[in-house]
């Protein structure tokens, strides 16, 4: 485990948002801006970990501190290979640590640096040069050694397809069938046009942001409130069209979630620029009071000499506290809860490259922070804090409002992921033959998909004559099918085409959900994209902007989702039923019954249940759509 001085990326860490918030409601609600990733609990299938040093020398005042735990990859047992998670640690000098090899448990100890609060202390993970799972550029993907059954898989797959292409051709002279092929293209071009309006019409935040960066508008409160009129606006506007339009459910389904898409991504960009122009509306206001406060005193020249000596002084005396850092350290663990379990998950930490003239002026404010005058000490702190929040912590060094360009927004748009930041690990080519590889296995995909609807879902769809068991039977497996690969098809060919594109280096759209021994586990790693900004967005804000207990922000994420899929039910099969309401509001009890000690005794189990859960949920949605 290493650490290492970096900006905040501003991104949650993964985080058990249900579980912990039911198991332990009397635990204190985090505090704005506390810690993320303290609910995290996630499980490990490895119980070894090599553990680097974590002391670093203590920084002048609250900064910021990276944390690699790596271990041994369970599935090699060659030394060498390792997987790595990385932690950002906002407002800490150093960080201690733990490692439990009963219960491969590491413990995270952020320790507060000069100026900062302990429960002000962020616990992130940050992006970073990641592949995919089935990527294989992945260097575990390619050296599974069941990698020859997922070719087997696509082949059985592919010869299923051509067989029912043939017995179709044969039969009624055509490939895919007609039901289905008329479905996704009945008003196409209509829909296209809808679409491209809609996206076009998200270029408008970018004045938006331009004017709360001027301060001619605030962000808090005016801004926020306009923002969430105009969002709810624009969320009305295409649902009513898509209605109006009487599409059928493939392009009424496809309008709505992609209008959540650009829904999502324009809150994330207005929320986290509206959140930095207030932040840079306080920097122009405390910078001039500080300048005129260091001439007050003398001049910088001989206030900079007064505060590197103070600076000088501390550090002299800092071996003398350990003692007292240690207790701080103790009572700063029981009141932040900065317990994290490590996940086998590889990732790489980016370095960035800092120019002589900004570290020269970094270091200048740090010690000024040690300045013996305590108002122009707190005054030298806050400006330091604000002046590192406004820069990226990339190689480009992208400083607000720099940013608020449309050709900016533009790429926002492109990259796949939902949380708006500065700057993103990108990569330095683009493969042609690697977005060639995605483009075909897109189609291919698609191709096996509309043929299973086609011949094993609208033929056996469940008629008024049918038993409730009978159609829950034809349909599981198809619909599973269909399932995995709508996944593969989101998350690993539209998604990394995208991401090659537009040289997005961050490529961890999810994780083994398919190993998950519990629904709140699955609901982590399924779709790191969508758990990311509703951690970000929804849970944290929830927390720090209405003082929300754990409980009540996850029980408020878990509400906010299922009324989302619920809208997308409700306009695609033109219905309101609340039936996938219900049952995304159902993961609440599996959650606490999937974290019964039998499971926890027997992974194996708890992974059954998971699966017999996500297999039954499908042909019972259908049916209660269909016929009630």
């Amino acid at each position: 485990m290493s650490n290492t001085p970096a900006g905040d990326p501003g991104i949650p860490g993964p985080a058990n948002l249900v579980a912990n918030s039911l198991l332990k409601p009397d635990v204190s609600p985090l505090q704005p801006g506390s810690a993320e990733s303290s609910v995290g609990e996630s499980q490990s299938t490895s119980r070894s970990a090599s553990v680097e040093s974590l002391d670093q020398p203590d920084a002048p005042r609250a900064t910021t501190t990276v944390t690699t735990v790596s271990e041994p990859s369970p599935e090699k047992g060659g030394p060498g290979s390792v997987t790595t998670e990385t932690f950002t640690h906002v407002g800490t000098s150093k960080v201690n640590a733990s490692f439990s090899k009963a219960d491969g448990l590491v413990t995270l100890r952020p320790i507060p640096g000069r100026g900062a609060v302990p429960s002000q202390i962020k616990s992130k993970r940050g992006f970073s040069s990641r592949t995919s799972r089935f990527d294989r550029n992945n260097s575990d993907s390619a050296k599974d050694q069941f990698r020859g059954f997922y070719v087997l898989f696509w082949l059985l797959l592919a010869v299923s397809a051509a067989k029912t292409g043939v017995r179709n051709w044969q039969e009624e002279g055509t490939l895919f069938g007609i039901t289905f092929a008329r479905l996704i293209t009945e008003d196409g071009w209509t829909l296209a046009f809808s679409d491209g309006v809609m996206v076009i019409s998200t270029f408008l935040c970018v004045p938006f942001a331009q004017i709360m960066s001027r301060g001619w508008l605030r962000y808090w409160p005016m801004g926020a409130i306009l923002q969430h009129i105009i969002q709810t606006a624009f969320l009305a506007a295409s649902v009513s069209w898509t209605v109006y339009r009487d599409w059928p459910w493939v392009q009424s389904g496809f309008m709505v979630l992609h209008t959540l898409t650009m829904l999502m991504k324009v809150h994330s960009y207005c929320a986290t620029n509206g959140d930095l122009s207030e932040k840079y509306l306080e920097l122009k206001t405390l910078q001039p009071k500080l300048d005129k406060l260091v001439d007050t005193l003398g001049g910088p020249n001989k206030v900079e000499v007064e505060a590197r000596s103070a600076w000088k002084a501390a550090e002299d005396t800092s071996d003398g506290d350990a003692s007292e850092l240690d207790t701080k350290a103790k009572d700063f663990a029981s009141s932040a809860d900065s317990t994290l379990r490590k996940r086998t998950s590889s990732k790489s930490s980016d370095s960035t490259a800092v120019s002589a003239d900004s570290e020269a002026a970094h270091d200048r404010f740090e010690a000024l922070t040690y300045h013996p005058n305590s108002e122009l000490s707190a005054l030298a702190i806050r400006v330091a804090e604000l002046d590192e929040a406004l820069i990226s912590t990339g190689p480009a060094k992208v400083r607000y409002p720099a940013n608020l360009t449309y050709y900016n927004f533009l790429d926002f748009l492109a990259v796949p992921t939902l949380v708006y930041e500065l700057e993103y690990p990108r990569t330095n080519v683009i493969r042609p033959l690697y977005v060639a590889e995605k483009t075909g296995a897109l189609f291919g995909t698609f191709g096996i998909l509309i043929l299973i609807v086609e011949h094993y879902i609208i033929p056996v769809k469940p008629q008024a004559g049918d038993s409730f068991l009978k159609s829950a039977l034809d349909l599981a497996l198809p619909f599973m099918l269909n399932y995995l690969l709508i996944f593969y098809l989101i998350f690993e060919c539209v998604a990394n085409v995208f991401a090659e594109l537009t040289c997005f280096a961050d490529r961890e759209f999810y994780q083994d959900w398919w190993n998950s021994t519990s629904f709140d586990e699955f609901s982590r790693k399924w779709n790191v994209p969508v758990h990311t900004f509703l951690l970000r967005h929804v849970y944290s804000s929830t927390i720090s902007t209405y003082r929300f207990s754990k409980f009540k922000a996850a029980f408020t994420t878990f509400l906010l989702s299922a009324c989302v899929h619920e809208l997308v039910m409700a306009v695609s099969m033109k219905k309101l039923r609340l039936y996938l309401f219900v049952m995304q509001m159902a993961q609440l009890p599996l959650i606490m019954i999937g974290r019964l000690p039998i499971f926890r005794k027997y992974p194996a189990l708890g992974n059954l249940f998971f699966w017999l859960g996500l297999g039954s949920g499908f042909p019972l949605l259908a049916i209660a759509y269909i016929r009630f």
